[in-house]
């Protein structure tokens, strides 16, 4: 059984501003953007604790992971699977905007 949780209704473009999410015990997750938002493109920072040091979440290419599938229409777009699992993460865009993330846990203690 899943549960689902809403996370986040807003979106800063600082690190220092964003909303941690625990994302751990997440077996999906999706990020559902307004027409009207400014925000085009987020990129992904973890970290072990809620209150810990975040740093940019890397790929298998060292590069930081970001969606930028975001193209400013309304829509679902599926958080990048690197990110799942990572205990804490924060979503940063290029703008301050509105979007709702969405994820599915395998327990209602989130």
């Amino acid at each position: 059984m899943l549960f689902p949780k809403l996370w986040l209704d807003f979106i800063s473009d600082q690190l220092v501003n964003a909303k941690a999410v625990r994302m751990s015990g997440c077996r999906a997750a999706h990020v559902h953007v307004p027409a009207s938002t400014s925000v085009t493109t987020l990129t992904w920072y973890g970290s072990p604790t809620r209150d810990g040091a975040f740093a940019a979440i890397q790929g298998s290419t060292g590069t930081a992971i970001t969606s930028t599938n975001i193209d400013g229409t309304a829509g679902c777009y599926a958080v990048p699977a690197e990110v799942l699992g990572v205990p804490w993460v924060k979503a940063v865009g290029n703008a301050d905007g509105d979007i709702t993330l969405s994820a599915d846990y395998d327990s209602a203690d989130v």
